[in-house]
């Protein structure tokens, strides 16, 4: 959802049955939608310590639906992960 949350191994809030990884399943065979994907502008993304994120990381979450928001936090917290 727009806040990072994952269900897993339920039915959603929109009556999507998801597996335990959180895959949506119909009959218990998981299923696909393709959708087109447009970029519009790329901009330069930074975290909150001025860091430039690099593009190819931005564009590539960009791609599969994420906020620039919820690429920061991901970017943030795997570099406090890291010890760097």
């Amino acid at each position: 959802n727009e806040n990072g949350y994952l269900l897993m191994g339920t039915t959603t809030p929109d009556n999507y049955t998801v597996n335990e990884n959180g895959a949506w399943t119909v009959d218990g065979v998981v299923q696909t939608k393709s959708v087109e994907i447009r970029v519009i502008g790329t901009g330069e993304l930074r975290a909150s310590d001025g860091t430039v994120i690099p593009q190819d990381i931005v564009d590539g979450f960009r791609a599969v639906g994420w906020s620039d928001s919820l690429v920061i936090q991901a970017w943030e917290e795997a570099v406090a992960g890291s010890g760097v």
